[in-house]
Formats: structure tokens, sequence, C-alpha cells
């Protein structure tokens, strides 16, 4: 809440040009938020062109990747994939710590928490694995990871929501206007405290209805205090900079946007036409669109490692902005700003890769062909992501002219009607699938929601599919898609919103179609 009348410092961000010294710190007068970022701005301008590049990440000969996505602090569907995994096991002496086979790789496709009481152990485990294995373990950023820093600002002393509302946070969401905090307090003749701040915020604007219950559920199950003033306090320690263990906070620190290894690709959302080449903005304007800066899109002819080393820096830009302000900043005029606000509202600064999916009314949507193009271009045969459930197993689609292979894991709403006694928001069930990635094929296996087999095995070179194999990721003429093997048949699946429709046939009935 302090006004700004000393230096300010830019978090860093490559300072290696002369000329970008003279940006590092600006005179208490340039203080609006307009000014900051043009200083920001122009000091990423002047770096210099013939840096060098990050280097090609390849996959090993003989190595095995895996990729997990959208745990959503579900313990018992982590402990799942866990006990499946040929890359992961627990350590002998501590359950709660991973191990990674030697040779191996593991992908973490963001969104650690929200809807499980495993919130704080499965964002640790992963941390502390990356730590262990940097060059062979690596985290993406999900939206559910990255808006928790919203509440080192939104739950520090004296604050409320409707205090000095957020228009894009308050007003706007996919299931469109969201109810106010003043209506939501009345509605449940709730009074005005910290704790209802964090069930309004949690609930109205992070989709995260079980949150408050789940987390005192974990406090309770590691033998710490649960009232709530604690449990609010586990919400902000773990993205307080000043914390002792800010797990969330650091996941961040380490976490890409967008991973290039070999022909394979990674990304939390999608890499969809509106968003191809975007870098997003700098700054937002307190969540208000009609003055939010736009987004930058790179010349065509950026290669695709470039585009994700720069998507990758713009993160780690706005962590450190995070990390230096993470509270609210009083301007003269009472403009308030804080660090970080792009990356905890990422639709709204354009970081399509994080929030765009290849969902489209239930079905898996057809990879946009200058999307295609561009990554055909660039060597990218493979394409793997979360963020939009896919139903009981992950959503595939091959595209016929370009041959390239998404992959969507994510299969949180795989079971409706799951038992909620351990867990208020479970609606996985019993589903669990493996997605392992080798040089030459990815492979795919798990149990779908009523236990049944279900695996398939799709090469790199298509012609060297098993019949049945080859038409998982195909759309058939009924609208359809092909979406795993059980046992000799295809399942075919066609949405219709979120209902899925799955039918099995026999591999001459699913050529006829």
């Amino acid at each position: 809440q302090a006004e700004i009348s000393r230096p300010l410092l830019l978090p860093a961000c490559r300072v290696n040009h002369p000329s970008i010294l003279s940006l590092l710190v600006w005179p208490a007068c340039c203080n609006s938020v307009t000014t900051c970022v043009l200083f920001a701005l122009m000091a990423l301008k002047c770096q210099r062109s013939d840096e060098p590049r990050v280097p090609t990440l390849e996959l090993p000969e003989g190595a095995t990747l895996e990729f997990i996505t959208d745990v959503e602090g579900n313990w018992q569907y982590f402990c799942a994939l866990v006990d499946r995994s040929p890359v992961l096991s627990w350590s002998a002496d501590d359950h709660s710590s991973l191990c990674l086979a030697d040779g191996a790789y593991l992908v973490f496709g963001g969104d650690a928490p929200d809807k499980g009481p495993a919130d704080l152990r499965i964002t640790r485990a992963l941390v502390l694995l990356q730590r262990q294995h940097p060059s062979r373990v690596f985290l993406l950023a999900g939206n559910r990871d990255t808006n928790k820093i919203r509440l080192a600002a939104e739950l520090a002393d004296g604050e409320m929501p409707d205090r000095d509302p957020i228009p894009y946070v308050d007003v706007y969401g996919w299931q469109g206007r969201k109810q106010q905090f003043g209506d939501f307090l009345a509605e449940r003749s709730l009074p005005r405290t910290r704790m209802n701040a964090l069930r309004w915020i949690l609930e109205k604007t992070m989709g995260s209805e079980h949150a408050l219950q789940l987390r005192r559920q974990e406090l309770q199950l590691l033998g710490r205090p649960c009232g709530d003033c604690d449990v609010i306090d586990s919400f902000v320690q773990l993205v307080d900079p000043a914390a002792a263990e800010p797990w969330t906070l650091w996941y961040l620190q380490a976490a890409h946007v967008m991973l290039v290894l070999g022909d394979c690709l990674f990304t939390h959302g999608a890499v969809r036409s509106g968003g191809l080449l975007l870098l997003p903005a700098e700054d937002c304007r307190d969540g208000e669109l009609h003055r939010q800066p736009p987004p930058l899109r790179l010349p065509d002819d950026t290669p695709l490692n470039e585009w994700a080393m720069r998507l990758n820096e713009w993160k780690q830009r706005q962590v450190s902005w995070f990390e230096a302000f993470p509270k609210w900043v009083q301007f003269e005029g009472g403009e308030r700003w804080r660090g970080g606000q792009p990356l905890m509202m990422p639709s709204l600064s354009g970081c399509r890769v994080m929030i765009d999916g290849y969902l489209q009314q239930g079905n898996m949507a057809i990879l946009d062909e200058d999307v295609a193009a561009y990554l055909s271009r660039n060597g990218c045969r493979r394409l793997f992501a979360g963020h939009q459930p896919h139903g009981q197993c992950p959503g595939v689609l091959r595209h016929p002219r370009s041959g390239i292979t998404v992959v969507v894991a994510d299969t949180s709403f795989s079971d409706g009607k799951a038992d909620k006694s351990a867990n208020a928001a479970d609606t996985r069930g019993a589903a669990v699938s493996t997605v392992l990635v080798t040089r030459n094929s990815t492979r795919v296996a798990g149990v779908l929601a009523d236990g049944t087999c279900h695996r398939y095995e799709l090469q790199l070179q298509r012609t060297q599919d098993s019949p049945l194999d080859a038409l998982v990721g195909c759309r058939f003429t009924d609208g359809s898609w092909g979406k795993t093997v059980v046992g000799e048949q295809l399942q075919l699946c066609r949405g219709e919103g979120f209902v899925q429709h799955l039918q099995l046939v026999p591999l001459q009935e699913a050529i006829v179609q």
C-alpha cells in the first residue's frame, strides 16, 4: 500500500547489453504504471539480436518420457498414476517424495492444485523432483498454478474483493457474468471476513468450489493447525516470496510456458490459430479490457524454439515482477498495481497457449491449417497438452495432411458419479491412463471409469501402426472420433457439450464408417 517515492528496480531479465544498464533504475517521478511498462519494453527491445539461442533439446534414443497433466490436487489419482508408471515411483523412506527411473523423463503439464486434498503434497513432490533432476523433469505453468499468485495481494491485511474491484476477475467467466462479492455474502448471510473473501475468490473466480474444505482436510491429514486463519495462511504462504516454503511460487519459478523436446511440443493449453506466435502483454491494466495493452505477434518465420524461449522469458519476467511487488502498490492519483498481473490473468494478457483448448462442442478440435503448417516447418510431429477434460481417457487428433498427432491428457471429468466421500471435488473415479513417449512412438494405456482396460500405440511413422491403432484420432463420417482401443475393438466417441456418446465397433465396421 506504500506510495512509490523511491527508485524502482527492474526485475532481472537477461541484462547483457550496455544500453539496458541505463534503464535499470528510473527516478521516482516515473510513477505511473504506463511509464513503468514502457521502460520494461524498452529494456527488452535493447537486447542484442545476436544473443545465443536456447539449444535444441532431444529425447535420447531408448529413453522413455511420461506426460502427466491436470492432477488438480487429487491424491488418489496421482497415486494411481505413480503405481502404473514405469518412470515414477515413491521413495522407500518417504511416500510423499518421488523417484525418477534412470534415464527416464517427466513432463508435468500444469494445474497441480485445486480439486483434491493434496495441493500441498503434490506441488511439493513435483518441485523436489524437478530440483533433483533439472535436465530430465520439466514443469509447465497452468492457469490453476498461475492464478494463485493473486492471493498475495487479494488476501493482504485490509483487502476485500469489493474494496477496489478488478473487473476482469469480478465479471468475466466462461459461464457468463460472475456473482459479485456483495451478492455472494448477502445470498448466504455471510459476514465480511478474510475467510469469506477467500471463499468467494476460490469458488467464483478460480473454479474451486470445494478448495477450502479440501485444504482444511489436507492440513488435518498432515497434522497441522487447521483453523480459519491457518487455512488462509496456507494459501498465502504457497506464493508469498517471504514465506519459508512457497511451493507454488517455486513451481512457477521452474515452470515453462512452452517446451520443445525433439519433435514434441508441450503446452498446458492449445496452439490455435488465434494464439499462434503471440507473446503476451507485459502488463494488465487492473483487469479493464478497454485499457488492456495487446499481445505482440512475432514474425511468421520465427523458429518454434525461439517462440518457446521468448514465452518462457516472459513468464520469468512476470514471476520476477511478482516477487518484487507481490502486494498492491499505490500510485499518485489512486491507481493501484501489483507485479505479475499478466501471468495471473493469462487470458487477459494474451497467453493463449495456456488457456486455449483442443475441445470444440465436446469433440476434438481440428488442428488449424496455419498452425499445422507452422509446426511442420519447424519439425514438430507431436503435441501434448491438457487444460480441457477429454473424458475417460486422453483425447487424440491425427492431422491428415501434416501427420501431426495431438494428445490431450486432461481426464479430470472422467466420472461425474465418482465416490466423493474422500474428495468432495472428485469427478475422476477409477479412470487413469499413462502417456508414454519415446522417439518413435506414443503409448497410452490404462483403465476407463468402469474398470475396462484400454491401450494403443501411435507410431511416429503412421504406416507402422496396427490397423486398429491407426484409427485412433481419426474423424469418422458420423462426426465421431477414434478414442481408444478396447480389446479387439475401437471405441468411438462423439461429444455433445459435456456429454460423450461412446460406442465399441470391430475393425471392419470402423473402416466402413
